[in-house]
């Protein structure tokens, strides 16, 4: 803090949160930066007291007051912080990135019991492939361009992927562009082979499902013909574990009535596998009824108990060893957004069709936003990209957002979907059960190493980054995927 904040007024933070861990520590999260924190007992209470109080009861000049202005959680008084979180938004959806959703075949070799897609196109043809390069290249103002591969099964067509993939890298370091990849799959297709090609072409994340342990996940996610697969993936997954390349692997666990009972033994199974290399985390999703074949018998968790159940398991997945950085991730300003809820974010179809959202793609005709041109041209309905992204604003006139302490981490945009079929947001179910989530992200994992200790200055941050220590204390999609 400068010289000159001494004499300032401070107030706490309107985004603030506080809880308490169970050995007396208290955890703060300011959900405009992004801020994670946790204070020693010995001096929680002074905090507690700091963080709570009206700016003319703060007592002066003292180093933990200084602490908890450095990391934003203590503001002066007058500070516009609803005008810092907008200024923070629109700033995130700038023409200065792109996000693509790829789909490179729209065919799946698999038939999970929950899925709700028609499979109805095949491999992206090769004009397609050239229009999407053609595409990139005329983002000529670009600075970050994120591509997802999706599916269907992307890997079915994982020449597809590969050829994209190669070209957009190449495209990228060659004109200074920041370039991010992920490929959401099944597993099954990513034998070695085929994973040496991508991390060679730098794919950074990949989302990979598991259901259970085998015998739950081979009832729920088998191949065509009813084969099984959670061994074939499993091989793959101890793969990529050898590997060295600094790549992101999400362990993705859909859950619903059936198999619940199954998650604590099947978190046990794979955190002997993976919870040992920082680079895997696990993350938990309800299963919805999304308009499969088979919604009317699906057994799904609602309301309230839903976000209960997926606060439980992620906790579940920490005490076994996980590090699971995604929480304190989404946590970060915007980290609930949806990419629906992006101007400049498009899913495409493998024949060349645009679409907004990856759960709808042509169910509904207000899905279909545009089309690709054979000479890369994005033509766009803007209208129809508005119904998905005028949800941005929602929160304007809905009074639980614009007093919301976790307003800057989702604006209301965690699902546009639901805000047009509902004409209401949609709150995290980690907004609802925050303390909960503080916790967890604080629990002090087998494999978090060394502990610090003493005093040390808080860092202002986003994310799993910005998890720090104040006086001794120390501190992931699509639905049915």
């Amino acid at each position: 803090m400068d010289r000159n904040a001494r004499d300032r007024q401070l107030r706490p933070s309107k985004f603030l949160t506080l809880t308490t861990t169970e050995d007396g520590r208290l955890l703060l999260h300011n959900s405009l930066t992004g801020a994670i924190a946790a204070i020693a007992p010995a001096q929680a209470e002074q905090a507690r007291h700091f963080l709570r109080s009206k700016a003319a009861d703060l007592p002066r000049e003292t180093n933990l007051e200084e602490q908890l202005a450095e990391a934003g959680f203590l503001v002066p008084i007058g500070t516009d912080e609803d005008g810092s979180a907008m200024d923070q938004y629109l700033a995130k959806y700038g023409t200065s990135h792109l996000q693509l959703i790829i789909l490179p075949t729209e065919q799946c070799n698999f038939r999970c019991v929950y899925c709700y897609e028609s499979f109805s196109r095949g491999a992206m043809p090769s004009e397609v492939q050239k229009a999407l390069k053609e595409c990139v290249a005329r983002q000529v103002n670009l600075e970050r361009l994120n591509i997802t591969w999706f599916g269907g099964e992307p890997l079915v067509a994982a020449d597809v992927v590969v050829n994209l993939q190669q070209y957009f890298s190449q495209h990228c370091k060659r004109h200074g562009i920041e370039f991010s990849s992920t490929l959401v799959s099944n597993g099954y297709l990513l034998t070695p082979a085929v994973a040496d090609k991508l991390l060679h072409l730098g794919l950074s994340h990949l989302q990979i499902t598991l259901d259970g342990t085998a015998a739950e996940h081979n009832k729920r996610r088998h191949l065509m013909d009813g084969g099984e697969t959670f061994e074939k993936i499993m091989v793959n997954l101890r793969y990529l574990k050898q590997r060295t390349e600094r790549v992101r692997v999400t362990l993705r666990h859909n859950y619903d009535r059936r198999n619940l009972s199954h998650a604590p033994e099947f978190i046990e199974l794979m955190a002997r596998e993976f919870a040992d290399d920082p680079r895997f985390e696990f993350v938990f999703e309800p299963i919805g009824k999304w308009g499969g074949q088979n919604d009317s018998v699906l057994d799904v968790y609602e309301g309230k108990e839903r976000a209960a159940t997926k606060i439980h398991l992620q906790r579940l997945a920490k005490e076994a060893g996980f590090r699971n950085a995604y929480q304190a991730q989404v946590l970060r300003p915007n980290g609930f957004v949806c990419y629906a809820a992006d101007p400049r974010s498009f899913v495409v179809g493998s024949d060349g069709t645009l679409y907004k959202c990856t759960v709808e793609l042509d169910k509904n005709e207000r899905n279909v936003v545009g089309r690709l041109t054979q000479d890369g041209k994005l033509m766009v309905d803007w209208q129809k990209v508005a119904l998905w992204t005028e949800s941005n604003g929602a929160w304007r006139q809905n009074s639980k957002c614009t007093g919301c302490f976790f307003l800057p981490a989702c604006f209301g945009a965690i699902c546009p979907k639901e805000w047009l079929d509902r004409a209401d947001v949609t709150c995290p179910p980690e907004k609802r059960f925050i303390g909960e989530t503080l916790r967890t992200i604080a629990l002090r994992s087998v494999n978090d190493g060394a502990q610090r200790s003493g005093s040390a200055a808080v860092e202002r941050g986003a994310g799993a980054s910005s998890q720090t220590e104040l006086a001794g204390g120390k501190l992931s999609g699509r639905p049915n995927s």
